[in-house]
């Protein structure tokens, strides 16, 4: 998610604001490496506005790194007081894009927020701002996770059966999840399949070719049908990048 403008109720420092009229938020965070199963942030942040620094000596601020990953769900926000800091992410949780977002959020209320290169608009008004307020906007990245696009290379990794377990449902359906799609069975059938699995683990492959080319069939005719915005989000998702690069194939 990149923030972008739009109308907050007292003065924020960013690039796409004239709200400050010298001072700078500035912000860099690199690319994460990857340790022991975690990916390292290391984030650095500072402004040379001398109201906002003494806002995060006295606590009443901090700086944030904003991270979302939208194949996997995942959205966490870091805060630190200091101006280089780090953190760590669990590998299983980026997968793909990776949106990165730099900010300066309130860590108190402020009754009265002035500043002394607020706009001449703002000059003679304070603001109340609450806690986890945004004070200021930097830096936005994208970035993309490809450990865990390479471990789904094959189409038929991109899907998972599970058992749908609702009353009458249909024999076989697809969910368009994350970061996997989900092939739903009917009770019945899911049994049947976990019983041939059992019965010989060498039917897998022979098991994953019925399932997977009609469940793949299914899909495609759920992506055709879906709306320009819905392919957008689609994009976003781990399978979809492999599917795409198949297809591309042929």
């Amino acid at each position: 998610m990149q923030i972008s403008a739009r109308e907050y109720p007292h003065p924020v420092m960013a690039d796409f604001s004239d709200d400050f009229v010298t001072t700078k938020f500035s912000s860099s965070i690199e690319n994460p490496i990857l340790s022991n199963g975690k990916y390292v942030f290391i984030a650095e942040m500072s402004t040379d506005n001398h109201d906002l620094q003494k806002l995060i000596l006295e606590e009443k601020a901090c700086f944030v790194a904003h991270i979302e990953c939208p194949s996997s769900g995942f959205r966490e926000v870091y805060r630190s007081y200091e101006s280089q800091f780090t953190f760590e992410i669990p590998s299983d949780e980026l997968i793909g894009r990776v949106d990165i977002n730099s900010l300066i959020l309130a860590s108190a209320n402020i009754a009265e927020y002035q500043n002394y290169d607020f706009h001449s608009a703002y000059k003679d008004y304070s603001f109340s701002v609450m806690k986890a307020d945004v004070l200021a906007v930097g830096e936005h990245r994208k970035i993309n996770i490809k450990k865990d696009i390479e471990s789904l290379r094959k189409v038929p990794s991109i899907f998972r059966v599970v058992e749908d377990k609702r009353v009458n449902a249909p024999s076989m359906v697809v969910e368009l999840a994350n970061p996997y799609v989900k092939v739903k069975m009917s009770s019945e059938n899911f049994k049947s399949y976990q019983r041939l699995l059992k019965a010989n683990e060498s039917f897998q492959s022979l098991l994953n070719s019925l399932i997977v080319v009609p469940a793949l069939s299914l899909l495609l005719k759920e992506i055709e049908v879906s709306s320009n915005e819905a392919k957008e989000e689609l994009q976003d998702m781990a399978w979809f990048s492999v599917l795409n690069e198949k297809l591309k194939e042929i």
